[in-house]
């Protein structure tokens, strides 16, 4: 197997854990901005430690200097907005509606990268796409903002801030 994938199965299986997470902070009344201060906070600690531990501090370019802050503030906003989400909705259905990001970014980078199209990247996209919105009510978009939809409010954003992230990543090299 590609270690590639082994890759982004363990980040399949790590963003899991972590929305499980939340929607556990979120029942238990955490404060959506204060479980992300600790979040951040952690982050940091973490990949400070192994920065130097590996040496990696004295490798950073100008577009991890340029982009990472960008997408640090997306990547804030994406989470809070989750979170926010999380507070009033089920995680089973706000979790997959959240994670429909993929579907944002592989568009995108079709789109915007000029990454080859194919049959089944298509049809993988509206399957994907389909599948995850078949857990939602997102018809009760369409009546209009209340307190019942604004979860989806919030979530429709947070997915947004997701997705996005591969526009503003194009320049960077791999």
């Amino acid at each position: 197997m590609n270690l590639a994938i082994v890759f982004a199965l363990g980040a399949m299986m790590a963003g899991s854990l972590s929305d499980f997470t939340y929607k556990g902070a979120a029942t238990q009344g955490i404060r959506p901005s204060t479980f992300l201060f600790y979040q951040t906070v952690t982050f940091l600690a973490t990949l400070s430690v192994i920065a130097l531990a590996t040496g990696q501090f004295s490798k950073f370019s100008t577009p991890a200097l340029v982009y990472g802050p960008l997408l640090g503030v997306v990547n804030y906003f994406g989470i809070l907005l989750f979170l926010m989400s999380l507070k009033e909705g089920k995680a089973s259905v706000h979790a997959a509606i959240f994670r429909l990001s993929f579907v944002l970014t592989t568009v995108l980078a079709l789109v915007v990268l000029n990454e080859s199209v194919t049959f089944l990247k298509v049809a993988g996209v509206i399957l994907a796409a389909a599948g995850i919105l078949s857990l939602a009510d997102v018809g009760g978009l369409r009546q209009g903002f209340s307190e019942r939809r604004r979860p989806l409010l919030y979530l429709l954003g947070a997915t947004l801030a997701f997705g996005d992230e591969v526009r503003s990543s194009r320049r960077v090299p791999s």
